[in-house]
């Protein structure tokens, strides 16, 4: 028995694992320092022994491929180092070793991300040009630790080194400096003075609103019935059995055929050869209104004849979605019951789907009315009672549209108040352009115009405008370029995983190589 409020070693693994994947791949620069600093602690793992869990093939494995070249594991390579760097991490979080698959994926294939992206920097760098000089190379060398002897290079040691081995770690190194030459380059690539001066603008005016929101969910009773009495032949409810075959149209008309000479029961028939998600229910498909047939059964002449069906009658073999199917009308069609509130709520789904402009426009009618109200009346807060509403306050906050944020979380480029508070406030999850230009662009004390948030429309209300401290102008002038530094590593990463020079066999590779699942 499971002990109450006590983690499994699984999922401490897994919430230890989560973490570092997540820090590693949001921030890899920033967790780490640099690439430069990746690089060098990369060599000096150079030495530490392979672990491949549950290996039983080739000391080469091929998980990919980037522009051609294989991305793949071979003890002591980029791909090992990476991994040997991220099991130790996890080892001093833990105190102990990987003992679950899950685990061990997650560390494969962030180790595996990471090698995709040094090959695709090193092409990019090579293809440029670039190669280290001979002599700066083996400067590197002399100051890796395993040579070092009371803080000298040990000639030595590295003639205890095997030919091949020297060769490789020579490559190696080179290849190291030539990923950190790339991103010191990329580092040292600063935003123009325009840009940041806008990004400082966007800052400058900080507003606090107060928000009223109505929701699309709020379309009333009489409006969906009202739709439901103008369009019939939609919401006609007809009940249904089905038989769905995959294999070919001439077994669904042999299946049909035994069926109607009655050497075939339509139940057994269902047992037998049915392959949809009502064989387990006989093929009973419940009620289902006209439109819910429609991207079942694509062809329209089909579809009526189906709706038209007389009770205990089955219908011709019918190309469907899923394959081939047969029903059988358990039911005959009629007219929707509008006093029936479980067929109110489907027609409901099927305008927030279909017909989702006429009830935002129900919803900005609404807004509309509540804003002329404010307007009319100055005063928000009697309208805001008037019509038994609630509002939200906002801010203060600065025009951050985009969200900019130097590391995640409240660490903001903008200060710790500039991030829309959508986790505790649901509409503002779906902030857009419009919402950020009525936001600044309406006056003080006015209503705003209706805004489409989602499935929900909005008006806001600016209570107040202050001017940003230039101490903290300045502060973006400081941190703007550090956070463009961070959005082009980060597309940059993008961009090689997405490329379509990337060919990805990660899953492939390690369930036959590393670990296979059971």
């Amino acid at each position: 028995m499971a002990v109450k409020g006590k983690k499994t070693h699984i999922q401490e693994d897994e919430s230890v694992l989560a973490e570092f994947a997540r820090r590693f791949k949001d921030r890899p620069l920033i967790f780490i320092g640099t690439i430069a600093i990746l690089v060098l602690v990369i060599v000096a793992f150079v030495f530490l022994p392979a672990v491949v869990p549950g290996q039983s093939g080739p000391s080469e494995l091929v998980f990919g491929s980037y522009d051609g070249i294989p991305v793949k594991y071979v003890p002591n390579n980029y791909f090992d180092q990476q991994l040997q760097y991220i099991m130790e991490y996890y080892r001093q979080m833990t105190g102990g070793e990987i003992n679950n698959r899950t685990t061990a994926l997650q560390m494969w294939r962030t180790a595996y991300e990471e090698t995709v992206i040094n090959t695709a920097t090193l092409k990019q760098a090579k293809d440029s040009g670039y190669t280290p000089q001979r002599d700066l190379v083996d400067k590197r060398i002399t100051q890796l630790p395993d040579f070092q002897e009371n803080g000298i290079f040990s000639i030595t040691r590295y003639r205890q080194l095997r030919g091949s081995d020297r060769m490789n770690l020579r490559t190696r190194t080179g290849d190291s400096m030539t990923a950190e030459h790339f991103a010191f380059d990329l580092m040292g690539l600063k935003p123009p003075q325009g840009e940041i001066d806008f990004i400082k603008s966007m800052a400058e005016r900080q507003r606090t609103f107060k928000m009223v929101s109505f929701s699309l969910y709020d379309y009333p009773d009489s409006e969906v019935s009202a739709f439901a009495a103008e369009n019939p032949g939609l919401f006609r409810v007809i009940q249904l059995s089905r038989i769905t075959i995959n294999s070919s149209e001439r077994e669904a008309q042999q299946i049909l055929a035994s069926i109607k000479d009655g050497s075939l029961s339509f139940e057994d028939a269902v047992s037998a050869h049915s392959q949809d998600s009502f064989a387990g229910q006989g093929g009973n498909m419940g009620q289902r209104m006209a439109y819910e047939l429609f991207t079942e059964i694509a062809d329209g002449d089909s579809r009526e004849k189906v709706l038209s069906l007389a009770r205990g009658a089955y219908s011709d073999v019918v190309t469907a979605s899923s394959g081939w199917a047969i029903y059988r009308c358990d039911e005959a069609s009629r007219p929707i019951d509008a006093s029936d509130a479980s067929l109110n709520s489907k027609i409901k789904t099927y305008l927030m789907g279909s017909q989702r402009g006429r009830v935002e426009n129900w919803c900005r009618l609404e807004a509309e009315n509540f804003a002329g109200q404010v307007r009319d009346s100055g005063d928000f807060e009697s309208a805001v009672q008037n019509r038994g509403l609630s509002a939200t306050a906002i801010g203060p906050l600065p025009l951050n549209y985009g969200q900019y944020s130097l590391s995640g979380g409240q660490n903001n480029i903008f200060g710790a108040a500039a991030l829309l508070p959508s986790s505790a406030i649901s509409e503002l999850a779906e902030a857009n352009e419009q919402f950020w230009t009525e936001a600044f662009s309406t006056p003080v004390n006015t209503p705003s115009a209706p805004i489409v948030l989602g499935f929900n429309v909005v008006v806001l209300y600016p209570e107040s405008e202050t001017m940003a401290e230039e101490s903290s102008l300045e502060n973006i002038e400081y941190m703007y370029p550090y956070q463009s530094q961070n959005f082009m590593q980060q597309d940059m990463r993008l961009q090689i995983l997405t490329s379509s020079r990337f060919r990805d066999r990660f899953t492939e590779s390690f369930n036959r190589w590393v670990w296979p699942a059971q």
